[in-house]
């Protein structure tokens, strides 16, 4: 069964975080991130940085070992993570231009391309992806969320 769990744990933030940016091109070195993980048992199988917070915008950088892992349940919490607690406007991610599945992915998620960062994996170029958080389909509640508010409140 998928858990997702939230590192406090300064240590184990830092190794989650090497490992997600072990699999970005340009090895990214991220300073105090923000981190959800997603373990199967007691193997981390994806993990979501936030990095780079400026108070209505957050970076994010997503590793994962297959895309089946990244379910409604995974990415309901990452998505409301900075939508619904820091407040954020908008979430922006950067993607290598080779990259054409995680593109894809995060176009189908939501994001829209917005531009193109230049030389932002050495030589080559990155795609600039924003979402905002009207237009972030994660974060609407469901029909669990309604159900408890009308519980709480009766």
């Amino acid at each position: 069964m998928l858990k997702i769990y939230s590192p406090r744990d300064a240590e184990q933030k830092l190794l989650i975080a090497a490992w997600v940016g072990s699999q970005i091109p340009c090895r990214p070195v991220f300073d105090d991130p923000s981190i959800i993980s997603f373990w199967d048992g007691d193997d981390l199988v994806g993990a979501v940085v936030y990095s780079h917070y400026r108070g209505t915008d957050i970076e994010m950088s997503c590793a994962c070992k297959h895309q089946r892992y990244l379910s409604r349940k995974v990415l309901r919490p990452i998505f409301r993570y900075p939508f619904w607690q820091l407040q954020c406007r908008r979430v922006t991610a950067i993607v290598h231009e080779d990259n054409a599945h995680s593109l894809d992915f995060n176009l189908r998620l939501g994001f829209v391309h917005e531009g193109v960062v230049r030389k932002a994996f050495g030589e080559r170029d990155g795609v600039l992806l924003g979402m905002l958080r009207e237009d972030c389909p994660w974060i609407r509640p469901t029909a669990k969320d309604l159900e408890l508010v009308k519980q709480i409140a009766a």
